[in-house]
């Protein structure tokens, strides 16, 4: 069972590769918008690695050590544990799908799926304290078009479907796992209601 950690933003403590690879460098920016959407603060793996006297005592004093790295090589999560520390949560770029190259024209979407993965391990280790204000209330919009296997002439008209932010993590997790029984799931319990109510003939 994961400890449940009641630390403040400062207190986590947040570790990235920036290795010379594209996957390096998604961790690297994966850990800027951890540390935007306040889940924690980026912290100098660097001064670890160096022994720097100051950042060494000031990782202790960390509740929450949170590491990424880009590939199998694993250097953040090594050099923390050559420092004699514990991580708490652990990513691997790779471990997501992202396939290592040298191509530094990177996808956002790939900064977002690792910050995303990470975002509900942090908030499922602080009991969900913080999904309110991480996800808040999400929306999309189908503009108006002919349904394809639906009822003959059916159209939706500019349907919004809104997600509370308990849905909204789901959501995410199922992107980062790729669960197709809890896609399915989803659908069926939260989006064919909403769905349902927008095509419904008035």
């Amino acid at each position: 069972m994961e400890d449940k950690c009641l630390c403040e933003q400062n207190e986590i403590l947040i570790f990235s590769c920036a290795g010379s690879s594209n996957v390096g460098q998604i961790a690297n920016q994966a850990a800027i918008k951890l540390t935007q959407d306040d889940l924690g603060r980026y912290f100098c793996l660097a001064g670890i690695g160096g022994h720097v006297a100051g950042m060494i005592e000031s990782t202790k004093s960390g509740k929450m050590l949170v590491a990424i790295d880009g590939c199998p090589v694993a250097c953040a999560k090594k050099t923390l544990e050559h420092a004699g520390f514990h991580i708490d949560e652990y990513a691997q770029v790779t471990d997501l799908g992202i396939e290592k190259n040298h191509n530094f024209d990177l996808d956002p979407m790939d900064v977002g799926k690792v910050a995303g993965y990470l975002t509900a391990r942090i908030s499922k280790r602080r009991g969900g304290q913080w999904e309110g204000e991480i996800f808040g209330e999400s929306a999309f919009e189908v503009n108006d078009q002919e349904v394809a296997g639906g009822r003959k002439g059916m159209k939706i008209k500019d349907v919004v479907l809104n997600l509370s932010p308990e849905e909204t993590l789901r959501l995410t997790k199922i992107l980062v796992d790729e669960d197709k029984d809890e896609a399915l799931a989803f659908l069926k319990e939260c989006l064919k209601p909403q769905l349902g109510d927008a095509t419904r003939d008035h």
